[in-house]
């Protein structure tokens, strides 16, 4: 499938580091936004060591909240085919009220870049947003076996239900996607539309340099705790208890999502249920050299812990009979990964 150029915003993500990287390897021309001309220079070095003969550029976008924040990309880059929406800013423990922080900047991030190409690149035939499970996750239905999480499946929570960050972040992504399937609706758009929706993330960082246990993404951060916990610790490690998947599946189903053939669907990416327990026991089964080192909890209560159900059938027929990285590879090459860094091997 070829291309003259693709888009990634957020370009500097732990999931988009991935895509480009995929991108890149298929001979894609890709253009990606960040936020600063210090990320873009960081990020264009390693990837140009990666891939010497790759094409790839940088524009930069400081805030995509503000109002026509994509505007000048499209103005700057006029052969752009596709679009990786992949920006989303969020980060726990900011100053500010919940909707400057997490409503605000999802939904109209969103929205700007839909706008942009709806009125700068006609050419545009795809646009992928990046979602969540978060959008599809009825977190009252966590144990009940006889409710089934499916690409159809929404999750009710509206904003004015919010009252915490843990719950503003839900919503913020459900509304997020929300907005960007009402906005196709509502508007005589050109592209087809298609969104992915992850739920936890683990998995290796693109640049082994970026492991670290105090840089890393959130969910993986889930896995840098453990290595953290206290070996005397015996309690049984149960939240969170929802699903997880791969990051290269997530990065290879934004790719899959760029296919004519795929269009105005919801990818519901996920491999298994997981809980914190039984990542623990994985990690002390697969890493018998951290025996005495971190917590193993108790091993034994982890299949009474109750977590989600979910059926991704059709997501895995739309990508071809497609089979998820299973967690415990997950986990063993996010754990192998952090363990080959210094600052992890000194704390052990």
């Amino acid at each position: 499938m070829a291309a003259k150029a693709l888009l990634v915003s957020g370009a500097s993500g732990f999931v988009a580091l991935h895509i480009v990287g995929e991108l890149l390897s298929e001979g894609f021309e890709v253009v990606g936004t960040v936020r600063s001309q210090a990320q873009a220079d960081k990020l264009l070095a390693r990837f140009k060591a990666k891939y010497p003969h790759g094409s790839l550029t940088y524009s930069i976008v400081p805030d995509i909240s503000k109002d026509c924040a994509f505007d000048k990309v499209f103005e700057t880059v006029d052969d752009i085919d596709y679009v990786l929406h992949t920006a989303s800013p969020f980060s726990f423990g900011l100053e500010g009220t919940l909707e400057d922080i997490y409503l605000i900047p999802a939904v109209n991030g969103t929205l700007n870049m839909l706008k942009s190409v709806h009125k700068l690149a006609p050419q545009v035939s795809k646009v992928v947003v990046t979602s969540s499970m978060a959008s599809i996750q009825n977190f009252d239905k966590v144990g009940d076996a006889s409710f089934i999480h499916t690409e159809s499946t929404w999750n009710p929570i509206q904003w004015d239900e919010v009252t915490d960050e843990n719950m503003a972040y839900v919503a913020s992504k459900k509304l997020a996607e929300k907005a960007a399937w009402d906005f196709v609706k509502d508007n005589d758009v050109k592209f087809k539309l298609n969104t992915v929706t992850p739920p936890y993330i683990f998995g290796p960082q693109y640049f082994e340099e970026d492991a670290s246990l105090d840089k890393i993404n959130t969910s993986s951060g889930l896995i840098a705790a453990l290595l953290k916990s206290d070996p005397k610790d015996t309690h049984l490690f149960s939240e969170p208890s929802l699903c997880a998947v791969d990051v290269r599946d997530v990065a290879k189903a934004h790719c899959f999502a760029l296919r004519p053939e795929i269009s105005n669907e919801r990818l519901f990416v996920a491999s298994e249920r997981f809980t914190l327990q039984g990542i623990l026991d994985i990690i002390n089964k697969d890493f018998p050299e951290l025996d005495g080192k971190i917590a193993k909890g108790q091993p034994e209560g982890e299949k009474s812990i109750p977590t989600s159900y979910f059926d991704n059938s059709k997501t895995k027929e739309i990508m071809g009979g497609y089979e998820f990285v299973p967690l415990e590879t997950s986990v063993f090459d996010t754990v192998k990964q952090l363990l080959e860094q210094g600052n992890l091997k000194s704390t052990l």
